[in-house]
């Protein structure tokens, strides 16, 4: 997620240097800001799964469990579509899913 803030060309993932092209705004003045935005949203989300893992703060926690499957549920049905394109989101749907089994263990168990 601080990647794309700082530098959102870089490819980390599998697959990630096909499909980056599929996700980047076609005009130059959009980009930075969107994948800044993206970013600095991710960054946020994760400070908040990480102070409630700390604060053992359950009720937090299934509630930012719904938010996790749904993004997982989400990049899932978004490979599908890439795929066409040659897109591999393959490995944002690994993290993705193991951030919900992971939060879900926390928050139900």
């Amino acid at each position: 997620a601080g990647r794309d803030i700082v530098s959102y060309e870089t490819s980390i993932l599998p697959g990630e240097a096909e499909t980056r092209p599929l996700m980047t705004m076609a005009h130059s003045s959009s980009r930075t800001g969107m994948w800044g935005i993206w970013g600095l949203n991710h960054c946020f989300v994760a400070l908040l799964k990480v102070a409630a893992i700390l604060a053992k703060d359950k009720e937090q926690l299934k509630k930012l469990w719904v938010l996790t499957a749904a993004t997982a549920a989400y990049v899932v049905k978004w490979n599908n579509d890439v795929a066409d394109y040659g897109g591999d989101l393959g490995g944002f749907v690994v993290v993705c899913g193991l951030q919900t089994l992971s939060i879900g263990y926390l928050a139900f168990a």
